[in-house]
């Protein structure tokens, strides 16, 4: 809690006024509750700030007195006032989202705050108490656009968009999502519209969470299936904390086991006939375990610094792939069936060592950096058989020993700029890859990857409106044996927003964004599916950009709320499977096509 006290001549009547901003995003606070009181606490005269935060307490008589600023969801601030004579202006009195709840017992209902580039959600205590992790919690507060599969644990945006999550502005994966106690968590950041730093996540999710200064707890959590279903789910985490300390480990393990059974009807097209296969399988099993193990050490000096390394150890483990299938197939040129065998195998180890620092620095400015570097392990095998009575039609052996080394490095700087605030920073990506194929291919694949981004973006409020406009310039360069490319991509984006009171919003983005082929696409290997198929990389695709239009709108009332979200987007040349026709076989590879199309429509009402 911070006094500014200012000293005012004596006179008969007095005026107080000021402006209520928010300090980590320095926009105005609409609507916050400004009460006038003794120094006793006695409650004097009350206002309201308007929709720019400003405010203003006319006729009163010079003394000495407080000034209480609160808005649900913030810290409440004050401001002490001596002898005031005709006019004491306080200048900017700044708010703090809250670091703890508010009375449990009051917040009886979920309370959303519309800033200018995301949305606070307070969860309501009823919500909290009937929820079992950050997971649950999140499905409670029913979120436009956010599609949540408790079964996998897997949150993604509508279109299947990328969500990002995070605890505390630090990226995580969604079993540290599963690993937080609801009674730990003070609300959700919501960027549904996120900003330039946040590269092409459809949304952001980050988590505010409550920090003791001493103590711990130990929370677990264990789903299984019943004797026949191959189902389970558990979770442990552990935390600890000391003076700015905290210490947390947490560990999620999933085993998967279910039995299946495979039909099919496919038509080949040749240049002069068509193919017709119809498949029916005999019951087959899928089965896959997975361990994910995370450990973390923070040290956080409130309004000072954050300091934030996790370990992280994930190992998957699948000995029977959706994949795996025995069936016969009857076709159209032959009476007599195919008997086909289909076996996958795959195994990944990969330990990620994630470092984050952030700085507060005077005048309102911020610098982040974080570093990510990880390690892949992985080995994957297929058996594929076709036979005709007892005579061998096709035998299909594939081993793959994978190595990928991945190093991601970004430093953000935010400072107050004017009536605004600028965000701007650096990211660069490097990758390297090696794969080594034995069976009916032999061949070693090794690829090099590099992705950097400079950006900025400046965002304001003026009025009822909001303002947003960015840019950033990537470089793209992709290795694999003597081909090589480079692309340098130029990606605008700008975005206004229109809030005719604190309930109500519209908005409009656009935003050119270029998306990079993956290493899996871009490889040279040529692999047989079957006896007619086979998948061939492409190391000649191109990196690409879309064109992205999105119109929202929504209302946040007491009893109703409302959202409706619509999005156009034009990609050029996106890469998309083609099929060709080679020497008798149907090729399976990636191209870029000429031009891609979407028109999504969503409202959500609740």
């Amino acid at each position: 809690m911070t006094f500014l006290t200012i000293h005012h001549a004596i006179a008969q009547q007095a005026k107080i006024s000021g402006k209520i901003i928010d300090k980590t995003d320095s926009s105005p606070i609409g609507f916050a509750n400004i009460s006038l009181l003794k120094a006793d606490s006695t409650y004097i005269k009350g206002a309201n700030s308007d929709i720019e935060g400003n405010f203003s307490i006319n006729g009163i008589h010079p003394d000495n007195y407080l000034v209480s600023v609160s808005y649900l969801g913030y810290e409440t601030a004050y401001k002490s006032v001596s002898k005031a004579e005709t006019e004491a202006e306080l200048g900017t009195i700044y708010m703090e989202p809250s670091s703890v709840l508010l009375n449990e017992a009051l917040v009886t209902a979920q309370s959303v705050i519309n800033k200018t580039d995301r949305k606070l959600i307070t969860p309501s205590k009823a919500q909290i108490e009937a929820s079992t992790s950050g997971l649950d919690l999140l499905q409670k507060l029913q979120l436009p656009r956010i599609n949540i599969d408790s079964i996998n644990n897997l949150i993604t945006a509508a279109g299947n968009g990328t969500v990002q999550l995070r605890i505390n502005g630090v990226e995580v994966t969604s079993a540290e999502i599963v690993a937080l106690r609801p009674e730990d968590i003070i609300r959700v950041e919501f960027h549904d519209d996120p900003g330039i730093r946040y590269g092409n996540a459809a949304a952001v999710l980050d988590y505010i969470t409550r920090r003791k200064d001493s103590g711990g707890n130990i929370n677990g959590n264990a789903t299984h299936g019943l004797k026949d279903i191959g189902f389970v789910e558990d979770y442990l985490s552990a935390k600890f904390n000391h003076k700015k300390s905290e210490f947390a480990v947490n560990s999620n393990w999933r085993y998967r086991r279910i039995d299946w059974t495979r039909t099919n009807d496919e038509t080949f097209r040749f240049p002069d006939k068509d193919l017709h296969r119809i498949e029916q399988g005999l019951p087959t099993q899928f089965k896959e375990n997975q361990m994910n193990t995370a450990v973390n050490y923070s040290l956080m000096d409130k309004d000072n610094y954050f300091l934030n390394a996790t370990f992280r150890y994930n190992f998957w483990d699948m000995p029977n792939a959706y994949s795996d299938r025995k069936s016969t197939l009857e076709t159209s040129y032959n009476p007599i069936p195919l008997t086909i065998t289909d076996h996958s195998t795959e195994k990944y180890n990969t330990p990620v060592l994630d470092l984050y620092f952030q700085k507060n620095l005077k005048d309102e400015q911020l610098l982040i950096f974080n570093v990510v570097g990880t390690y892949i392990s992985s080995t994957s095998n297929r058996f594929y058989s076709e036979f005709r009575e007892n005579d061998p039609v096709t035998d299909i052996t594939s081993h793959i020993k994978g190595d990928k080394y991945s190093l991601i490095a970004e430093g953000i700087y935010e400072r107050k700029l004017g009536i605004g605030k600028l965000t701007s920073g650096i990211k660069h990506k490097q990758t390297y890859a090696n794969n080594i194929y034995t069976g009916t291919v032999n061949t070693e694949v090794s690829m090099k990857q590099a992705e950097s981004y400079l950006y900025a973006q400046y965002q304001f409020k003026k009025g009822k409106f909001n303002y947003m406009a960015g840019l950033t310039g990537s470089r793209f360069y992709y290795s694999q044996g003597n081909e090589e490319q480079t692309k340098f991509l130029v990606q605008p984006t700008a975005r206004i927003t229109y809030n005719p009171n604190d309930k109500t919003y519209l908005r409009y983005r656009f935003n050119l964004w270029s998306h990079i082929p993956s290493l899996g696409e871009l490889n040279n290997v040529v692999q047989a599916i079957d006896s007619l198929q086979i998948r061939r990389g492409n190391p000649n695709l191109k990196a690409n950009y879309s064109l992205n239009n999105n119109f929202t709108a929504g209302y946040n009332g007491e009893k109703f709320s409302f959202d409706f979200y619509s999005q156009y987007t034009y990609r050029n040349k996106p890469v998309m499977e083609s099929i060709l026709f080679e020497d008798g076989k149907f090729i399976r590879t990636s191209d870029n096509q000429k031009a891609h199309h979407h028109i999504n429509m969503e409202a959500t009402i609740k």
